[in-house]
């Protein structure tokens, strides 16, 4: 990784940190490239945990799916659920489409 990405990456972290949502989305899908270290996966759960508890939309649709395939989390159908009508609720378009994809019309 080239110094200006490191220190870009840096720069996400602390805003992250200090509870910035879209940072925290960034940093967990920064940390989620490194899905291939266990460590990493979990990490980037927790961040997008973060900006999904604060009404980030992507975040939300995000942590559903990670519940739903079983990133960096045990996989659950009723978790994923919940936070797919979240992300719906706050605006996500995809999440709108998956619910309109699996849900049939009564």
């Amino acid at each position: 990784m080239q110094k200006s990405e490191e220190e870009g990456k840096k720069w996400i972290r602390l805003a992250a940190d200090q509870g910035h949502s879209d940072s925290q989305l960034v940093y967990g899908l920064l940390l989620a490239i490194d899905e291939n270290v266990p460590e990493c996966r979990k990490r980037s759960f927790e961040y997008l945990k973060m900006a999904a508890e604060q009404d980030n939309p992507d975040a939300q649709f995000l942590v559903c799916m990670r519940f739903f395939l079983g990133g960096g989390v045990e996989k659950s159908a009723e978790e994923a659920a919940g936070w797919l009508l979240k992300a719906r609720d706050n605006g996500s378009e995809e999440a709108a489409e998956l619910i309109r994809a699996v849900v049939p019309r009564a």
